[in-house]
């Protein structure tokens, strides 16, 4: 019986470890919905004071949501993070990806959180941007 309470114990948790909602970022994003270059590391040029990324958000499950918010936040060099400003996107209800391009001052560490229509956060990441000198 112990093992029979483990076992559905362990499938649930990993049902909901791989069905939840995760935040990509990416050099940008194919019409598909494929994120290219995903990482939490980009380098913008020398010449440029910006950097178009691209933040994915993806459930396969759907995202349950009729909006999602992006709030961007500024990340100081003792880890305070500052609300820079939000995003707001209307998606249709269980999308199971979106995406949206921002703007980011470069060089910085980022962090971006994403709320639901109700306003509870389905997912959060930071990246940060280094200028190549």
């Amino acid at each position: 019986m112990l093992r029979a309470t483990a076992l559905i114990v362990l499938m649930l948790t990993l049902t909901n470890l791989f069905g939840q909602t995760t935040l990509s970022f990416c050099a940008s994003v194919e019409p598909n919905g494929y994120c290219i270059f995903n990482n939490v590391k980009f380098i913008s040029t020398p010449d440029s004071n910006t950097t178009r990324i691209y933040m994915e958000v993806r459930n396969p499950d759907g995202i349950s949501s009729t909006k999602i918010t992006y709030k961007i936040y500024i990340i100081d060099k003792d880890g305070k993070e500052t609300l820079a400003h939000s995003l707001e996107q209307e998606i249709q209800k269980d999308w199971a990806v979106s995406w949206q391009p921002e703007i980011f001052p470069s060089p910085g560490k980022f962090s971006v959180k994403v709320f639901n229509d109700a306003g509870q956060q389905i997912c959060g990441k930071a990246f940060e941007l280094f200028r190549d000198w």
